[in-house]
């Protein structure tokens, strides 16, 4: 049986998340509840699998609309031009090895990163990803979900 991924995990799971946002996206982070809307998004995923103590993998979820605006913000580009795809992965890819590595900062015991995997998430995998999920935070950005998925593996 996995060990329980106690409250401090999640905790500090939102704090890195709304530091990451916040600091390198210049994204306030900002609490949301559960919802179905998720489900209605085109959505990329960026995950990395923590194999130590835990065996799990982390997963940012974010929707396309949002994932190119960040993007696009990040790398400064005009009004009307559009993040490419290899920029929107590159940036969910650095955000996904960030919040993995701030929260493997968290496990007693040595682990390891695989490497992070990018991906859009097909709308039949969304109901799974959750529904195995021992942590999900919410949070939104522009109005947007922020999802941080934590599952044992």
């Amino acid at each position: 049986m996995a060990p329980a991924l106690d409250a401090h995990i999640s905790e500090h799971l939102a704090a890195i998340s709304r530091e990451i946002w916040g600091v390198m996206l210049g994204e306030e982070l900002i609490e949301a509840s559960a919802s179905t809307e998720e489900e209605r998004e085109m959505l990329y995923s960026g995950r990395i699998e923590i194999d130590g103590q835990f065996r799990i993998e982390v997963q940012v979820v974010v929707p396309r609309p949002l994932l190119e605006s960040v993007t696009s913000n990040l790398y400064g580009l005009i009004a009307g031009t559009h993040a490419t795809e290899s920029q929107m992965m590159d940036l969910l890819r650095e955000v996904t090895n960030l919040t993995a590595g701030n929260l493997k900062t968290q496990i007693p015991e040595s682990s390891h990163l695989s490497l992070p995997v990018v991906r859009s998430l097909p709308p039949e995998e969304v109901s799974k990803l959750y529904r195995d999920a021992a942590l999900v935070e919410r949070f939104s950005a522009r109005d947007l979900p922020v999802h941080l998925v934590i599952a044992y593996l």
